[in-house]
Formats: C-alpha cells, structure tokens, sequence
C-alpha cells in the first residue's frame, strides 16, 4: 500500500528459538547474532514511529538494550519475534511521549533558539528533497504516517511495514483482534484521504468511487 523502502526480514516460527537460550544463558554472541539477525525488523517498525529521523537508529539501540534487560522473562508463550515487535513498539512510543514532553517544557521555559530541539529534515512539515520519485514518495509517506494518531499509525506500520495480521497485531498491543481490523480500516482511510492531497502520492491513490 505505501510502497516504501523498508526491508523486512523473513518471518521465521521457531528459527531464533536456540539464540534467545542461549541468550538467556547469558551468551553474549548469541546476543550480537540474535541483533543481526533482528535489527532490520526493530527498525522498520520504529521508522515510522519516531518523528525525528535522526534519532531513529538511537530508538533501535534502546529496544535491543531492553531486550538484553528482559529477555530472562521471555517465556516463549508468543512467537520472539511478537514479543521483539511489542518491546520495539513500547520503546518507540515512551520515546515520543518524553520528545513531546521536553518540547512542550522548552516552549513553557521559552529558551533561546540555540537551545530548542532541531527541526530534522524529513520530520512534520518539511518538503521532501530532491531526489528520485520513489524517495520522494518515500518521504512523502513518512509524513504523513506521522500526522495520524498514534494508536492508528502503530496498526499502519505493523500490518503494511512488518506484513502482521490481525490477530499477531492483537498480540502485539494487547488489544482485540477486532479492533485490530477497526484501526486499520480507518487508518487507511486516512492516509489515503492525505496522500490525495499530497502532490509525490496523489497519483499513486486508487479513484475514488463516486456515490
């Protein structure tokens, strides 16, 4: 649906099942293979979560960290990799509430300009640059997913980004299988609704049906 670049590994069953043993035996090597093998999928569910480009990478760290943390409490009740998406989405989300909680301080404290937070290119309200069309649409949807709300855009990124059902998306953020389906029909509808408006992804919109 939103055509963008992001890799996703293929999904595997029980493929990671003897890294996250050994891990929880306190291998460090099984740690490092299990991030190689995983990193790709962290990041493509946090690159559309997380407003400021720059940062993104840093939010990936931070999900492996609380892996490293947690991963003793990993039973293996839900597939690894659910249980990865659900920390990358928990770690995603903190991260923006604490963004917005320093950008509504720094805007309270009124400091000098040298001191607030850095517009990053490719955030809300910049212009994608010029590069090729399919970058430029690329950019294009990022800016968008991130004008939705964020219960809307989580659904989003999970089914088009990690290829998720419904009822693994369920269990990622522990909500009904139903409203699941809910999110996701109105969260296409929305960003359909802006890409129409929006010059790099308008042509790219099936036609509206008229009534």
């Amino acid at each position: 649906m939103l055509g963008l670049p992001v890799t996703v590994p293929p999904r595997s069953v029980d493929a990671s099942a003897s890294l996250v043993a050994r891990c929880q035996q306190g291998e460090a090597q099984a740690f490092r293979e299990l991030f190689d093998r995983h990193h790709g999928r962290v990041h493509a569910a946090v690159y559309h979560l997380v407003s400021q480009k720059d940062e993104i990478e840093d939010v990936v760290q931070k999900v492996f960290l609380e892996v490293f943390r947690s991963i003793h409490r990993f039973e293996g009740r839900s597939l690894f990799t659910t249980w990865l998406t659900r920390v990358a989405i928990h770690v995603a989300r903190a991260h923006e509430r604490k963004l917005r909680f320093f950008r509504r301080w720094l805007d309270r404290e009124d400091l000098a300009a040298g001191h607030q937070l850095r517009v990053v290119e490719g955030g809300l309200g910049s212009a994608p640059d010029e590069r090729l069309a399919s970058s430029e649409r690329a950019s294009a949807a990022r800016e968008l997913l991130l004008k939705l709300p964020e219960k809307k855009r989580a659904v989003l990124v999970l089914a088009e980004m990690l290829e998720m059902s419904a009822p693994e998306i369920a269990d990622v953020l522990d909500i009904p299988p139903a409203t699941v389906r809910t999110r996701l029909f109105y969260a296409r509808r929305d960003f359909e609704q802006l890409a129409r408006r929006h010059p790099a992804l308008a042509e790219l919109c099936p036609p509206e049906v008229q009534p």
